[in-house]
């Protein structure tokens, strides 16, 4: 892999794995520029205060519009050829967009099963798209993996356990009972189990 058009950066100096000196691409003219267009579009729209959407239907609905005017406002942005760098949707961008934050949305969420329903359609939406820029290598994979997990849910486990939904408790006691049944003891001074004496 070419390294070509990739510039250093500096890093913790430890003599860890993952430390040091980086390389990354050089910030462009339009990296930032979708981003802090829509911030400054959405501020100079409700005057630097923050959106509210009532915990009533009418509120749903206003929420529910304002994102699918996210999703065109994303779709626009990258469907103009002149801007190179791309907007990825995201919980944060979304959250702005909507004139509030992420842990607002959060919020929303608690009011129930509608509200629940219609945040989580949302948040899966946003994480679908991201699952197909890694998969074409358009966002690094790893990248979409921490976000995925920070943002979406997704558990990356590889947790070992002898008897699956059995608290460890119940599975010490079924291999008490195992030993026992078989007929074997603990022989300390060996240090193995051995078969009982009659």
């Amino acid at each position: 892999m070419s390294n070509t058009g990739l510039v250093p950066y500096e890093g913790k100096k430890k003599k860890t794995s993952g430390s040091g000196t980086k390389l990354c691409k050089p910030l462009e003219t339009d990296d930032m520029t979708a981003i802090l267009d829509m911030a400054i579009e959405v501020s100079n729209a409700r005057m630097g205060r923050p959106a509210e959407y009532p915990f009533t239907a009418a509120g749903l609905d206003a929420f529910i519009n304002k994102t699918i005017d996210y999703f065109e406002y994303v779709n626009s942005i990258n469907a103009n050829p002149d801007l190179e760098r791309k907007l990825i949707p995201d919980i944060e961008n979304w959250a702005m967009y909507l004139g509030v934050t992420r842990q607002t949305i959060w919020t929303y969420q608690q009011r129930g099963k509608e509200w629940r329903d219609t945040i989580d359609y949302y948040k899966n939406a946003i994480a679908a798209v991201k699952k197909q820029l890694a998969m074409n290598y358009k966002i690094p994979p790893m990248v979409y993996v921490f976000d995925a997990t920070n943002n979406h849910g997704y558990v990356n486990s590889n947790e070992f356990k002898l008897t699956p939904g059995k608290p460890e408790a119940e599975q010490q006691s079924n291999i008490d009972e195992q030993i026992k049944a078989a007929g074997l003891v603990w022989n300390e001074d060996l240090q193995r189990f051995e078969a009982m004496e009659d």
